[in-house]
């Protein structure tokens, strides 16, 4: 089974508006689903910020391209901190992967984390955390995603200052729950892979520009591009990036 991550799709409202390093975020997002269907996923998760600047017609825009080239592919989103508006949740509530109603993927179940809370900033759920953790209990032969915005590890870059604010909270939950195998963020517009525990932690390219993973601030001239996490049972998978040409 193949599950694709897209993430910080960054949409305006304008569609022709462009973003740093010149990359118009609705013509890339275009781009990106077009290599998700040469890619024949059997699912695709969405894993935040995919406004840019939090307006209603941002997220009628990405509703309207994900059902018109993903049709009868399955996928849900996640929030991510330019997600804290009203229109997130009315326009994608069906989408939404929220806390009690993870994602059967083929005998895996994926979980998504809501993380906004302050500006670019992250905060974890304890309440949320124990949700998430009794579903895992209660499903022990499948394996298990789980899915949130923002890095819960630093990036050893000028992105941890974008952080969640108690990410001791998540790891200390983490180490708690030896079957979970996975853990997959987006934010950073980068691709990252760490481990933490018995977890992979995995970040992925942006749909839109990249940021570069230095002390100061930069934007990196690599294209945009999605995670590919190829899912096996019980508990073994393998991932790799595409991007665009």
């Amino acid at each position: 089974m193949r599950l694709l991550q897209i993430t910080d799709c960054h949409l305006f409202a304008d569609p022709q508006q462009v973003g740093p390093g010149n990359i118009n975020p609705f013509q890339s997002l275009q781009k990106i689903l077009s290599l998700a269907l040469s890619l024949a996923p059997d699912g695709v998760l969405f894993t935040g910020d995919l406004s840019g600047d939090g307006s209603e017609q941002s997220y009628q825009h990405f509703a309207a391209l994900a059902e018109s080239w993903l049709r009868e592919i399955p996928w849900y989103t996640i929030p991510g901190n330019h997600d804290l508006n009203p229109f997130y949740d009315e326009i994608l509530h069906r989408k939404n992967l929220a806390v009690g109603s993870s994602w059967k993927f083929n005998g895996w179940l994926v979980h998504g984390l809501d993380t906004r809370w302050q500006g670019t900033r992250g905060r974890v759920c304890t309440h949320a955390l124990n949700r998430i953790g009794d579903s895992i209990a209660a499903n022990p032969n499948d394996g298990h995603i789980l899915a949130l915005h923002h890095h819960p590890l630093p990036s050893l870059s000028w992105m941890d200052r974008h952080d969640l604010e108690n990410a001791e909270v998540l790891l200390n939950w983490l180490q708690s729950h030896t079957n979970l195998p996975l853990v997959v963020h987006g934010h950073v517009h980068a691709e990252m892979e760490l481990h933490f525990g018995h977890s992979a932690i995995l970040g992925a390219p942006a749909s839109a520009w990249q940021w570069q993973l230095s002390e100061d601030f930069g934007v990196d001239p690599q294209a945009p591009g999605l995670r590919i996490i190829d899912l096996e049972h019980p508990n073994q998978w393998c991932s790799s990036i595409r991007r665009i040409a």
